[in-house]
């Protein structure tokens, strides 16, 4: 096979390259939308628990009774009714409870032992997490945008491919590839930009694409793992383990805090690809612009030479 040698010879790499910028320039917003909240995302855990309060300061004896506590969330609110106290789970939980006024409701969360208004369960830094998450999750359009991920993240995967076999320089100078060369243009450091961080992220995107895929349609991956099943009332499934741990690296799942900064980080570089490869591309497409500019400028005069020509 040439492509292995020789690629940048071969006309499958010239076509694939075509699809591999074309298919990036339509995807490109969406990928860097995605990826951009995928990175906040990451940290959702960290803001609730920064950010809501959970358990009560101090364990008391016993817990007001329903009719003290209304009063005590009356002093505290005394423009509102008292709708309803929740149940605390633990004895160091804090309770929800629910306020009106002038037919809107509030949730507050309250010390059971107090009766103290200790904080919002949902806080303004919160809401805008869990919009964030949505629009990661599903386009802000429900199950529609969901499957609309699923598409989206197949063809991230196709990108991820077709960037491969663009990049592959060749049996011999592959590792070149790898590593950026001494004081390029500003061109070519550009591309090697884009060249190297996707060769070395390859692996990464792909799962994101695939795993994507899997949330917008997942029945063909659990179809899938039970054809290779032989007991299906058993509690092991081949490939399960594979698909759970892709699924952890799509959310950055880590207990290491460092971990989820540097999982935040990487979620950020496919937008540096989609921004070096747009930057690639408008070069290319402006200096063409340029030239037939040119061209067109030139005609006239050359037309008239020879017409001056003619006549003498």
């Amino acid at each position: 096979m040439s492509w292995l040698h020789r690629p940048e010879r071969t006309r499958l790499r010239r076509w694939v390259f075509m699809l591999h910028q074309w298919s990036g320039l339509l995807l490109g917003l969406y990928v860097v939308v995605v990826c951009v909240s995928g990175s906040v995302a990451v940290f959702r855990p960290d803001v609730n628990r920064a950010l809501i309060p959970r358990f009560v300061e101090q364990v008391g004896d016993a817990r007001l009774e329903e009719a003290d506590f209304r009063a005590a969330l009356a002093a505290q609110f005394p423009d509102h009714d008292v709708v309803r106290i929740g149940a605390a789970r633990r004895p160091e939980s804090l309770v929800y409870v629910t306020l009106a006024r002038d037919g809107s409701e509030i949730e507050r969360l309250a010390d059971p032992y107090s009766g103290k208004v200790v904080g919002d369960p949902y806080p303004p830094a919160v809401r805008a997490m869990e919009w964030t998450v949505r629009l990661h999750d599903e386009l802000l359009m429900g199950p529609v945008g969901r499957k609309v991920n699923g598409v989206a993240g197949g063809l991230v995967a196709l990108l991820v491919l077709t960037g491969v076999v663009v990049w592959w320089p060749g049996t011999k100078r592959w590792p070149i590839g790898l590593v950026p060369s001494r004081r390029p243009s500003a061109p070519g450091a550009v591309w090697q930009l884009h060249a190297i961080v996707g060769i070395w992220c390859a692996a990464l995107l792909g799962i994101w694409g695939v795993t994507g895929l899997y949330f917008g349609f997942p029945q063909p991956f659990e179809g899938l793992i039970d054809r290779f099943d032989d007991d299906l009332n058993d509690l092991y499934r081949p490939g399960e383990a594979l698909l759970l741990g892709m699924l952890r690296l799509h959310f950055g799942r880590f207990q290491d805090f460092e971990l989820r900064i540097a999982w935040g980080v990487l979620g950020l570089l496919p937008a540096v690809l989609f921004v070096s490869g747009f930057w690639l591309w408008w070069r290319r497409t402006a200096r063409r612009l340029r030239a037939r500019s040119a061209l067109r400028e030139q005609r006239p005069q050359i037309d008239d030479g020879g017409m001056s020509a003619g006549q003498v």
